[in-house]
């Protein structure tokens, strides 16, 4: 993650002032100086001038143990009862002073360190022995890592600011503007330069451990026309015994749409990735032909790897389809939804137009909030559930049924057409007459009259409409009977007499089996660790069990009660195992729509030039990414530390 604007990045060199011309070149110390543009000198004045001082003093001044910290090159040699003090910078490369070659410097002083530090010659030596340093360690030098322990509050300040960018899908080119206005309030630990970057990643287990899991995917065109493939992962927490999780798993590129280069690019993708693919059971898409296509689509290609894989075609993207292929018998529906986005459009694009309706709806009392929603509220609220990111399997037939239901109660077999949909039962009921009738705040009187004939033809049309919605609910959902069978763990579905409890039991239990474990060819899968026999042998008493402890309770309530009871792995290892491969089941692809969303957020017309890479990172931070106070950044920062050698400078 580098800042926005292209800097020359600093050395430990150039810390001290001094670039070298080649590295692993023997430097003239006189020339090097000629480089700096100062007149050669000789080596340490401070040296002459302790010598000196040492020769008219016979004050004994004693070394400190702390000058070592201080100054890291320092070494102190005691001849007999006498201290000298040198330098390793100028001994390695032969420097004859009393610092180097020479017997060393005599006054101990904290002075004659200082005064040694500033001379140029040292400067030249430091930079030299730097230089050297780079080239031939891999590791992190002493000098680099004492630099970094020293600005480590520095660095997790900064690895803190780049997290919260990922995290709020902000462009690193923020980094520069947050950095200055924390400097201006005066925040602790904030590096004094600007420039600063580090990426780390960590491989978080989740999925890995899980006993069982399944994949949503989806593809799209990014703002770059560049075609990605997001995957989304369903898995159960803690080994397989904790809750139910829906989680981003990444997203990759694909040369075309096509179902053989779908397929493998997620064979590949899950491999790169650590994943066993004997533990995968199910994958949601959605209706294109290049996923469930019979011959060459994604799903074909998966079915022949593995028979009794689950493909789950996205609901939400069945219930649009059967909404919109109901539309498709209606040239009049079709009409009045053009008219409708037309007068949409032309009151959206001025705002003079704009208020004038708004003043007109609130004349005539209406919401204009309820304007744009659909007279069908049953529909709309079946939409609203289907676009859940977790749906409980056992639910998706009940809350179809329920519709069904209602549509037929409300608009087809009733006296009173259009019955629960609030504006069109008032505007039936404005119209009996035959005409409708507004009066506006001056007192007049605006009458519209109606063709009674072509009313009552709409209401007919309507009804078929709404017909056509029932059948095509039901000719998109044909697998609900595999779905209802997961109600096999839902007590609340159970009924209470105990004998058509158990038939409806058996009759579930058959179904999942059906499909799940008719394959014995494919013995390696997850899957088979599961026992036909010994589910059957498990089941009443598994039933039993679940209706007394969990009357009432859906799958996930009933899962959260007993997933953490170890008597019951041990009791129905079978059924336990069944249990967990059901709950992991997807439904539908709308985690991917909400990553597609995700990605135009960060991937902007600004951004348009972040590889798939980058923006993989970026989205696993802004999707799953702890809260910044929930990390580690002790951790972080030796992760980072450990990585690779790094080149330190002061912070």
């Amino acid at each position: 993650m580098a800042p926005s604007k292209k800097k020359a990045q600093k050395t430990i060199a150039s810390m001290f002032g001094w670039s070298a011309p080649s590295r692993g070149v023997d430097i003239d110390l006189n020339e090097d100086l000629d480089i700096l543009g100062e007149q050669p000198i000789p080596l340490d004045d401070s040296n002459r001038k302790s010598e000196i001082a040492s020769q008219g003093s016979s004050t004994k001044r004693k070394f400190r143990e702390a000058w070592k910290k201080k100054f890291p090159w320092l070494r102190h040699i005691l001849i007999k009862d006498n201290s000298i003090m040198k330098c390793e910078y100028y001994e390695r490369y032969g420097l004859p002073e009393p610092f180097g070659t020479g017997s060393g410097c005599v006054n101990i002083q904290h002075d004659s360190l200082v005064t040694h530090v500033a001379s140029s010659s040292h400067r030249i030596a430091i930079a030299k022995w730097t230089c050297e340093m780079e080239k031939k360690v891999k590791s992190i030098p002493e000098h680099a890592s004492l630099l970094a322990n020293a600005n480590m509050e520095r660095i997790i300040t900064t690895m803190k600011i780049i997290y919260f960018i990922a995290q709020k899908d902000l462009s690193i080119s923020s980094y520069e503007d947050m950095c200055a206005f924390a400097l201006t309030m005066k925040m602790a630990n904030m590096p004094k330069s600007l420039e600063y970057s580090s990426q780390t990643s960590s491989k978080k287990k989740g999925a890995y451990d899980s006993p069982f899991f399944s994949i949503m995917i989806d593809e799209s065109n990014d703002r770059s026309l560049e075609l990605h493939l997001i995957i989304y992962c369903v898995y159960l927490t803690h080994d397989g015994r904790g809750k139910k999780v829906s989680e981003f798993m990444g997203i990759t590129c694909i040369n075309d749409g096509r179902g053989k280069t779908i397929y493998d690019a997620i064979k590949s993708f899950l491999i790169e990735k650590g994943h066993d693919l004997q533990k995968l059971i199910g994958i949601a898409t959605d209706g294109a032909s290049a996923m469930i296509g019979s011959e060459i689509g994604l799903i074909s290609f998966l079915k022949k790897d593995y028979p009794s894989f689950i493909a789950i075609h996205c609901i939400a993207h069945r219930e649009a389809l059967a909404i919109a292929d109901a539309s498709k018998g209606f040239a009049e529906l079709l009409n009045v939804e053009k008219l409708a986005n037309k007068v949409y459009s032309w009151i959206n694009n001025s705002s003079k137009r704009n208020k004038e309706l708004m003043e007109l709806l609130e004349l005539m009392e209406i919401d204009a909030n309820r304007v744009l929603q659909m007279y069908l509220k049953v529909v709309n609220a079946l939409n609203q559930k289907l676009q859940d990111d977790i749906i409980d399997l056992t639910s998706i037939g009940t809350a179809i049924g329920i519709t069904i239901r209602q549509l037929y109660r409300s608009y087809i077999n009733c006296d009173n057409f259009g019955n629960g949909s609030f504006l069109l039962t008032e505007f039936l009921n404005c119209s009996k007459y035959g005409y409708l009738e507004l009066k506006d705040s001056d007192g007049c009187l605006y009458r519209h009259e109606l063709i009674y004939d072509v009313l009552q033809r709409c209401i007919m049309m309507e009804k078929s409409y709404v017909q056509a919605i029932v059948d095509g609910l039901n000719s998109h959902f044909v697998d609900l009977p595999l779905l209802n069978a997961s109600k096999l763990f839902s007590p609340v579905h159970y009924e209470e007499d105990a004998l058509v409890r158990e038939q409806n039991a058996k009759l579930w239990l058959e179904r999942l089996l059906q499909h799940l474990l008719d394959f014995r060819e494919l013995s390696e899968h997850a899957l088979y660790s599961i026992d036909k026999r010994g589910c059957e042998q498990e089941l009443y008493s598994f039933v039993d069990n679940l209706f007394m402890n969990c009357e009432g309770f859906t799958m996930k309530e009933a899962w959260r009660y007993f997933s953490s009871m170890k008597d019951w792995h041990a009791s129905f290892p079978n059924l336990m195992k069944l249990w967990r491969a059901i709950l992991v089941i997807p439904a539908s692809t709308i985690a991917c729509e909400r990553g597609f969303s995700k990605q135009n957020l960060i991937k902007s017309d600004r951004r348009s030039s972040l590889i798939v890479n980058t923006l993989d990172h970026l989205m696993r931070v802004s999707t799953i990414g702890p809260n910044i106070d929930e990390v580690d950044w002790n951790r972080v920062f030796e992760l980072w530390k450990e990585s690779k050698s790094r080149r330190m400078y002061d912070l």
